[in-house]
């Protein structure tokens, strides 16, 4: 619902997308995966297989 609403204000849109992925910067290790367009799981020990292999 926000969303659309910001979405017929392009320059609030704008800017809570940079707050979004700033944001998520902080907080998310995984950040750099998810430009390029993968998913991240992670830390993952992966040298521990009891761990490994569900994830995989």
């Amino acid at each position: 619902m926000v969303q659309a609403f910001l979405k017929t204000l392009p320059q609030a849109y704008h800017l809570a997308r940079k707050v979004e992925t700033q944001m998520k910067a902080m907080v998310a290790p995984g950040m750099i995966f998810e430009e390029l367009g993968l998913n991240y799981i992670g830390p993952i020990d992966g040298h521990n297989l009891d761990h490994l292999l569900p994830v995989i």
